[in-house]
């Protein structure tokens, strides 16, 4: 406009969007396009110790195109260090312990103050495994999708049935999960029968007492809305184990799905849903923090484990393949993570990962050189 009037407030060594279009070039080419802009660096980093300050600035100089800055922080006593491991089940075993002694039973580090981060979703496995088994608590964010799972709908679906009988989606969900009979024909029956007010659970209800079924449908039906009546007033995490074991829902799943990875990667995901939920009822919400890098971004924490530092992990083999720019992009992400760090930061590799032979992340080499 006339007046000249343009702000704009970014950082371009934290430009990690690019996949979803964000072009960091808009940061760059900022001063050449508008000649009598100014620019002010806010260079004071008030989250992170300056010595993890320090090696986050070293590994962003390998960056060849950035704006110039000198962050610094007035926070002492940062602690970087990393560590390397023969795979992931021992990665993710060292930083259990590793938790479990900053937490010092509650009197040291909180474990709401930690945080997990990694590349991609898939890293977070072995890490829920070994925190059950440790009983650190924890929270997966960011992970939304979770819930939208077959599997997490049709256990989530019993509960909400039972406490809310006015949820028909989750009604007609469980009437035929596992199979029974129950399809959409005998819901449409079901659905026919129902006056203003009433709901699809009412009216199966009242099809059962007034015995108008035949005798298989009535039997399967009754058993649902005894699991419902039975499940009401019991904990999430307790409900659930009556559910799978009313239902024989393993039992289903196993037959359901068409690989034995894919059902136990999903046998699996129900156990954590039923930890997460006795963690509530335990009215333990605070925990340990799982996430992706790009989750964390605008998070900090005390303590943070960047785990899976590996080449072709991070950075992911997509944007090696994809050129220089996409790595620059990645180191940037590195960039996020190591500043979601308070005090302590660890890096973390593996030999092997998921049983593939894996070697250590180009960041790791170039955190290593900055810390020497």
């Amino acid at each position: 406009g006339e007046h000249q009037n343009l702000f704009c407030v970014g950082d371009d060594w934290q430009a990690v969007y690019g996949f979803r279009g964000s072009n960091v070039n808009h940061f760059l080419g900022f001063p050449d396009k508008y000649k009598n802009s100014k620019i002010f660096r806010l260079e004071e980093n008030y989250r992170s110790a300056n010595e993890i300050v320090q090696v986050a600035n070293d590994l962003i100089d390998y960056n060849p195109d950035k704006m110039d800055k000198k962050c610094f922080s007035k926070k002492k006593g940062g602690v970087v260090e990393i560590y390397d491991f023969m795979s992931d089940f021992y990665e993710a075993e060292w930083v259990a312990k590793r938790i479990k002694g900053l937490n010092r039973k509650g009197q040291g580090i909180g474990f709401d103050k930690i945080a997990v981060v990694y590349r991609t979703k898939f890293c977070s496995l072995p890490f829920e495994k070994i925190f059950r088994a440790y009983q650190i608590p924890y929270s997966l964010k960011g992970s939304q999708g979770f819930f939208e799972r077959m599997e997490i709908l049709d256990i989530n679906s019993y509960l909400s049935a039972a406490f809310f009988s006015n949820d028909d989606v989750s009604f007609e969900r469980i009437a035929n999960t596992p199979k029974r009979g129950i399809g959409p024909a005998m819901i449409k029956r079901i659905a026919d029968i129902r006056t203003e007010g009433t709901s699809l659970q009412d009216a199966a209800r009242i099809m059962v007492k007034d015995r108008v079924l035949s005798k298989k449908i009535h039997e399967n039906l009754s058993q649902v809305l005894e699991i419902l009546d039975e499940i009401t007033d019991m904990a999430p995490a307790r409900a659930m184990e009556i559910v799978i074991e009313r239902t024989n829902y393993f039992e289903y799943l196993e037959k359901k799905t068409k690989t034995k990875a894919e059902f136990v990667s999903k046998k699996e995901n129900i156990e954590q849903l039923i930890y997460t939920a006795r963690a509530k009822d335990d009215l333990d919400s605070s925990g340990v923090s799982l996430l992706t890098i790009h989750s964390a971004k605008g998070l900090e924490y005390d303590t943070v484990f960047i785990v899976g530092c590996e080449e072709r992990l991070f950075p992911h083999w997509r944007s090696i393949d994809a050129g220089d720019n996409a790595v620059f992009e990645e180191r940037r992400l590195m960039y996020v993570a190591m500043t979601r760090a308070e005090r302590f930061l660890y890096l973390t590799h593996a030999s092997y990962r998921k049983g593939e032979f894996a070697t250590p992340s180009r960041f790791i080499g170039q955190i290593q050189e900055c810390l020497s």
